[in-house]
């Protein structure tokens, strides 16, 4: 579901809703960029740590246009998870007029 400024509060009962019934989250962002040279680029040999430096680093230079969270509950009827995805377009930020 495409959150903006202009549906937000229309939807955040909805939003609020699957949070507080969900068995788990998942969030991802989308950014403007992802690498800023070669020693960014992930190798085999990179311990976690490594990694998630990495990716600070890299992230910390760009900006942040999509936020997504995807709450999951489970289906007794399904027998799997549901998910219920929520994407949020943060920036540039679309302004209500008055």
């Amino acid at each position: 579901m495409q959150i903006t400024v202009e549906n937000f509060q229309e939807k955040l009962p909805t939003i609020v809703n699957a949070i507080r019934t969900c068995e788990f989250v998942a969030v991802d962002c989308e950014f403007t960029g992802n690498l800023l040279d070669m020693n960014d680029k992930p190798h085999e040999y990179d311990t976690f740590d490594d990694k998630y430096r990495k990716n600070k680093q890299a992230v910390e230079k760009f900006l942040a246009f999509q936020v997504g969270i995807t709450t999951f509950y489970w289906s007794a009827m399904k027998q799997k998870y549901v998910g219920r995805p929520f994407n949020f377009m943060v920036y540039p930020r679309s302004v209500l007029s008055e």
